[in-house]
């Protein structure tokens, strides 16, 4: 038909090599994981209508009235007024006031979903070197669609990444030995600690690893 092109108009046909298919699969990898944490930001783009999201905007609004430190006694508790008051997440309250005064709850919602898609891309990227990531992207699509309710501005998004964040680092150590990565745990476990009441699953994971 005239539709068709002649034999001569075709490229030429090549054989694959292994350096073609070993592109094709380090492209292939490289896809599979932003897509994965482009999913993890999509999901964290939700409406907040969680009430405690709402509390915590108004204890951080307290906390910078009293000259950003964190009132003695829970002032919105009817019961517990008068009682010493300990709130480990006074930081992430007093982070997430100033989000929502800058941009309501459409800020917050975009908080939430870039914390969610950094810590899935800190995940998709926990691997060895020169080993493919298609393993490890896959079993992070599956903890994707398994996490993917804890995708609110509370502290247990701060959980999520503050898990990934310290099996990245001691990854990251274990490959290179370097002392740093270390140091740079231990700052990151003192700023989890004020973020959110369970850091203590970061040392656990510490005291894991050394056992393991």
């Amino acid at each position: 038909s005239d539709d068709s092109k002649p034999d001569d108009d075709l490229p030429e046909w090549e054989p694959l090599t292994p350096e073609d298919i070993e592109d094709e699969a380090i492209r292939g990898d490289f896809m599979l994981r932003w897509a994965v944490v482009l999913l993890a930001f999509l999901l964290g783009c939700r409406e907040i209508g969680e009430t405690m999201t709402l509390v915590r905007v108004r204890t951080g609004e307290a906390i910078a009235a009293n000259s950003f430190w964190p009132p003695a006694a829970d002032e919105f508790s009817y019961s517990a007024g008068d009682r010493a008051w300990v709130n480990p997440a006074w930081l992430f309250d007093l982070i997430l006031s100033g989000i929502w005064s800058v941009g309501g709850d459409i800020a917050l919602s975009l908080l939430t979903a870039l914390i969610a898609a950094i810590t899935f891309y800190f995940l998709v990227n926990i691997s060895r070197k020169d080993m493919p990531t298609w393993w490890t992207a896959t079993c992070a699509a599956i903890a994707l669609l398994m996490a993917q309710a804890q995708f609110t501005a509370l502290p247990e998004l701060i959980t999520l990444l503050g898990t990934v964040w310290m099996l990245r680092g001691l990854v990251r150590w274990s490959e290179s030995g370097e002392s740093r990565e270390l140091w740079c745990l231990a700052g990151s476990l003192a700023v989890w600690s004020n973020l959110d009441p369970r850091a203590f699953i970061g040392w656990l994971i510490l005291a894991a690893f050394a056992g393991g």
